[in-house]
């Protein structure tokens, strides 16, 4: 394919994504095409996951952005399937990024938008939506720790640990179980096989930033949140 070609077919894929971002939203805004605007998020991580498999890097980001942005659009309107929609198709893309060289900061913005993706959902209580975030968050993050992408891998375990706070402090105890679940496996998986901070110093990002700024209920989240790490963490220890 000629060099013309490629380029041509680059900026199509990145024109692709941003109109179906903006069909997202307007689709997002009535939750009567809550179906539609769970197609959209399916064609949006074809997108994705075309322009990653022809190394296109900027199409691939183009394709993630635009995914939260129709994600974080479908759980401001309460859409509880299409937000965990969305989820999936950004962890698809995540784990073909974190398998494709050169690919690393892709894989990487797909765990920090799933990680928003993920507390846009638990903030309007929408379980489905956080639940799939946290089951892709883990899988993306054990894809980028396999191949030993450290910033990934680390991006993924600190959306992992906002998303499960906020998880907790909304009462989903699903979403919140998925995200310690999700972490404590990718905590296994990354000691392992990649050179990143310990299990402790992956978690609680919010405590170490904040420290003695944080409230009594969010103290208390990240201790709930904590406690059903540790619990995962040391069922699969034993197991």
């Amino acid at each position: 394919m000629a060099k013309e070609e490629i380029k041509g077919l680059e900026d199509a894929l990145m024109q692709a994504a941003e109109s179906l971002e903006a069909v997202g939203r307007v689709l997002a805004a009535d939750k009567g095409l809550e179906d539609a605007a769970e197609r959209v998020a399916d064609t949006l991580g074809a997108v994705g996951e075309a322009a990653v498999d022809k190394g296109f890097e900027d199409a691939a980001m183009h394709a993630v952005k635009s995914l939260e942005a129709v994600g974080r659009a479908a759980a401001d309107m309460g859409l509880y399937f299409a937000s965990g929609r969305v989820a999936e198709s950004l962890g698809a893309v995540g784990e073909v990024a974190a398998d494709k060289e050169g690919f690393e900061e892709a894989a990487r913005q797909v765990a920090e938008s799933l990680g928003a993706v993920g507390r846009a959902a638990a903030d309007k209580g929408l379980d489905f939506g956080g639940w799939h975030a946290a089951l892709s968050l883990g899988a993306v993050g054990r894809a980028a720790a396999d191949k030993g992408l450290g910033a990934a891998a680390r991006q993924a375990a600190d959306s992992l640990e906002a998303m499960g706070k906020a998880a907790v402090e909304k009462g989903l105890e699903p979403s919140a179980e998925q995200a310690a679940r999700s972490l404590a496996f990718m905590t296994l998986s990354s000691e392992e096989l990649v050179n990143i901070p310990s299990s402790e110093e992956l978690l609680y990002p919010t405590i170490r930033k904040y420290g003695s700024h944080l409230t009594k209920k969010e103290r208390a989240s990240v201790q709930r949140f904590k406690d059903l790490y540790e619990e995962n963490l040391k069922r699969f220890r034993a197991e």
